[in-house]
């Protein structure tokens, strides 16, 4: 570990003569990175102590990185900010509190904007569901019952007065975030961020995650703002309807036609145009997505509800949900899957 401490230190160097211009920028990646892949890597006991030594000078260098111009950059700003919150390193979440009280507004901005680059803001979105809901799991819970909205775009808050000061209350130490999140219409935002075009396997894997923590946490919030609202339900399906055709694409046996219409790639309309390396390695974060789709829709469906239940079956997702797990493992039977699903329904 004795590593980490001269790299924080020529990076406040770099930062107080102004030396994060275009000159030192190759220099400022690599030690970001550098810093960034132990962090990740090393137990927090052994690294929290000393990010904490200098934590004045770290948050100034950090809050200027996350406004850095390279994407890149930005990223493993907010990914090393993610690290530092989370439940591990007690101590680096209080530097960042006590230095960065307005934080949560700054993440809940970046994580929304369209003009963001997709890997800056899965690495926002990251930080927000470790410093909220990781550190608070009744937080989601009380987010999802204040923003219960109605319609295909939701537009405002239905929500009864006890659970909206539940959200109003909540502790300072989560970066002022309950406030953010409220005043920026945060959650009435997240099932829009369903039916954005062209987003990475990466940014959606991390959507999924916090729409399953709140299917888990209050399932009839995804039932009323997703499953019933038409616009956005189709959404849901194009993911998995274009992700099954990404990993039928990237098989060895090549098949591309499966229970939809095959009309949803411009959903991430770059993936169409990369090598067989870079597919691989997106891979993984597309089986996570179906397999989160899959525990969404199971936590919807113990509500019992008949109507959501009728929308679910008459959408064909159980379908895609099986055509998309025979595709991941090359089962050269899935006619005999279908049927089999059919005479068990």
């Amino acid at each position: 570990m004795r590593i980490v401490v001269p790299l924080l230190n020529h990076m406040s160097h770099l930062r107080n003569h102004n030396s994060f211009s275009l000159q030192h920028k190759q220099l400022v990646r690599e030690i970001l990175y550098c810093l960034w892949s132990i962090t990740s890597s090393i137990n927090p006991s052994l690294w929290q102590e000393l990010w904490a030594s200098s934590s004045t000078s770290i948050t100034c260098w950090l809050s200027q990185l996350i406004r850095d111009r390279e994407a890149a950059i930005r990223a493993m700003a907010f990914g090393i900010l993610t690290l530092l919150t989370s439940p591990a390193t007690p101590v680096t979440h209080d530097m960042l509190v006590n230095n960065w009280p307005d934080l949560g507004d700054v993440v809940v901005k970046t994580l929304i904007s369209k003009q963001e680059c997709y890997s800056v803001r899965q690495q926002a979105l990251k930080f927000l569901i470790v410093a909220v809901v990781c550190i608070h799991p009744d937080f989601a819970a009380a987010a999802g019952t204040a923003c219960t909205t109605e319609g295909v775009l939701p537009h405002g808050s239905s929500s009864s007065s006890s659970s909206t000061c539940k959200l109003q209350s909540q502790p300072h130490h989560t970066f002022n975030m309950a406030s953010a999140l409220q005043d920026l219409d945060f959650w009435e935002a997240i099932p829009l961020l369903l039916v954005e075009q062209n987003m990475t396997p990466g940014f959606c894997r991390v959507v999924m995650e916090l729409l399953l923590w709140m299917a888990m946490a209050n399932p009839k919030y995804l039932k009323e703002n997703i499953i019933l609202a038409p616009v956005i339900f189709h959404g849901l399906m194009c993911h998995l309807e274009c992700l099954s055709l990404f990993i039928s694409s990237s098989s060895s046996h090549g098949r591309r036609n499966g229970p939809y219409s095959g009309s949803s790639k411009k959903m991430y309309a770059s993936l169409w145009n990369i090598g067989e390396d870079q597919r691989s390695a997106h891979l993984p974060d597309v089986y996570v997505v179906i397999a989160q789709i899959a525990r969404i829709l199971e936590a919807v469906d113990s509500l019992q509800d008949p109507q959501s239940q009728t929308v679910i079956h008459d959408s064909g997702v159980i379908a895609g949900l099986f055509h998309a797990f025979c595709s991941a493992v090359g089962h050269e039977e899935e006619e005999e899957v279908m049927g089999f699903i059919n005479l068990n329904k």
